[in-house]
């Protein structure tokens, strides 16, 4: 086959076509795709499903570009040189006037301001490409262009392999197996555990004045000075949950320890059996039995969500506004108002999430059992309104009343039960959020005029760029019910807690054992007066003297760490490198 030379040459002509056609599908089905995914994996629970239906895509377009220069290479050869300047618009638009994406966070609607200049540089991009396509010979871009083609491919596949992280799965979660205790507890109640997902201790007072619930906290002590050590959910979770700072080696292995270790092997040792309600798949204790309603509710859209943020970036500047109106997806808007903007099906199924777990309750044991449960809320998108009913363009004082609300629902269940006064029960957020206010009169906002505005912190992917939006983005509630204490009304401690105190805190008023521990029991005696607090942030790179913030998949980086007390005031400690395995 292809023995001569003349059969050669045409063969490697109409592959040179085959890949001058396809060249928009690499742009907009791979790499367009991919480069949303691999910065968001975790928010996309590390499905590599979520993108196999563009790559397929972008192979069935090659082979019906192939299909069609094979069987009618003279009309392929009219078609072929069109799409492959229109790839390169495509592509060179993407580079020099991208869409203002980056990492998602979920607290905000995305918003598109279709930057005017960026219009023009576009527009003069077509024009320039236009007078390529009608000046220079068909040939030209056959003889120039399958090779950069083939580059791009082969590095897209380098930087596909270099961005996946570990956990990478296709669709198909892990069994778990839950590991019984070796032996159920019998003295006590159970204990109960709330995550809830960036609230705020500023919000706290705010919500129980407007449902004027304090009374139902009766028993429970707030500590509205309490402050988070990390930015993000991933890393405060971690410390939280054993007491440890991250202090080097393997970052994935102390992220992931808490899973089999810390607090939740505390409770499992001592006999109790675990129980995780999870909003985000494989996030919880592999020790326990976990629970998630919210799996089935989001995987139609997660797909809506992807797909259209994959739209917004594939479109021409000036349409922008058009496929993302009022911040809101074209897939989503047709799908319904519940689809329409990046997790607001995770936050409005928070609620009925929470009540899940308030209606388990009377079919638990009364003993013997610690449950976990992290919850989207309040955290962003704000799609919930104060009473817990779904309502776009709602706000983060709205969804903290939400939960607060479903918090008294969860007490008067234990209350109706006869399980209140015996049980352990703590609210804690993992961190605060950067734009609510928090008092200003405390020692921390004084002390950032008399030294900390000179320290070089900041950090990107959260959105601290000082010190007074480091003070409020981890300004976390924590709100804790001793066992066998209730009918006192809700006290307020100005001890200044952390959430490294929270894992000793639950194993001393359980009797567990917890080692190792680098903060106390936020109930002790000897608490000190002026702990030292820490603060860690951002993903940093040195590179040539110029500080980076690093990408998730970087090797070796730095965190910035941060102290205060009032002797002292603010400090910046020497950094703490990490590594990724």
């Amino acid at each position: 086959m292809f023995k001569t030379p003349m059969a050669w040459s045409n063969l490697r002509a109409r592959l040179a076509d085959t890949l001058l056609g396809s060249l928009p599908a690499v742009v907009i089905f791979l790499m367009i795709p991919f480069a949303i995914y691999l910065p968001n994996q975790q928010d996309f629970d590390h499905n590599l499903m979520t993108v196999m239906p563009f790559v397929g895509i972008a192979a069935g377009w090659f082979l019906l570009v192939a299909l069609l220069v094979f069987a009618a290479p003279r009309l392929a050869g009219k078609i072929v040189v069109p799409l492959f300047y229109l790839g390169i618009f495509l592509g060179l638009s993407d580079i020099v006037a991208p869409v203002q994406l980056g990492l998602i966070t979920g607290e905000e609607r995305i918003e598109i301001p279709e930057p005017l200049f960026l219009i023009v540089i576009e527009l003069l991009l077509a024009v320039a490409l236009a007078v390529c396509f009608l000046k220079l010979p068909a040939k030209f871009a056959r003889r120039i262009g399958p090779l950069p083609i083939v580059v791009l491919l082969v590095s897209e596949i380098f930087v596909v392999a270099y961005g996946l992280d570990p956990e990478t799965n296709f669709g198909k979660r892990p069994p778990n197996e839950p590991k019984p205790p070796a032996a159920v507890h019998t003295r006590g109640g159970n204990v109960y555990h709330f995550l809830l997902d960036a609230y705020s201790a500023a919000e706290f007072p705010k919500s129980l004045t407007r449902l004027g619930s304090a009374g139902e906290f009766d028993g429970f002590v707030f500590f509205p000075n309490a402050r988070a050590n990390y930015l993000s959910t991933t890393m405060s979770v971690a410390s939280l949950m054993t007491s440890t700072f991250y202090r080097g080696g393997s970052l994935e292995e102390w992220w992931e320890g808490w899973k089999e270790g810390g607090i939740t092997r505390a409770a499992h040792d001592a006999g109790y059996a675990i129980y995780s309600y999870q909003s985000y798949p494989n996030f919880g204790p592999i020790i326990a039995s976990n629970v998630d309603i919210l799996e089935e509710f989001e995987a139609k859209a997660k797909k809506l969500n992807f797909a259209n943020l994959w739209l917004l970036r594939s479109v021409p500047g000036f349409l922008q506004q058009e496929v993302y109106a009022e911040g809101k997806g074209v897939f989503g808007q047709i799908m319904g108002a519940r689809f329409s903007s990046w997790q607001s099906e995770r936050a409005f199924a928070s609620v009925d999430f929470m009540r899940q777990i308030t209606r388990d309750e009377p079919n638990r044991p009364d003993h013997g059992q610690y449950v976990f449960a992290h919850i989207m809320l309040p955290h962003g998108p704000y799609v919930v309104d104060e009473n817990c009913e779904y309502r776009e363009n709602s706000n983060n004082s709205a969804q903290s009343i939400c939960v607060t609300r479903l918090m008294g629902e969860f007490i008067s269940t234990l209350k109706e039960l006869g399980r209140y006064h015996q049980s352990t029960i703590l609210f804690q957020a993992d961190h605060g959020v950067w734009w609510t206010k928090t008092p200003e009169d405390s020692d921390l906002f004084f002390n950032i005029k008399e030294g900390g505005e000179a320290l070089d912190v900041w950090d990107k992917n959260y959105m601290v760029d000082s010190m007074k939006t480091l003070v409020t983005r981890t300004h976390s509630l924590v709100l804790f019910k001793p066992p066998l204490k209730s009918g006192t009304p809700l006290d307020i401690s100005d001890r200044r807690v952390q959430l490294i105190d929270i894992a000793p805190t639950l194993a001393e008023l359980m009797g567990w054992s917890l080692v190792p521990a680098e903060g106390r029991s936020i109930f002790s005696n000897n608490f000190p007066e002026d702990p030292e607090l820490n603060f860690f942030l951002g993903y940093f790179l040195r590179i040539e003297g110029v500080v980076q913030t690093a990408h998730s998949k970087s090797p070796v980086g730095e965190y910035d760490h941060v102290t205060y007390d009032k002797k002292r005031g603010w400090k910046l400690q020497s950094p703490i490198k990490y590594r990724r395995r």
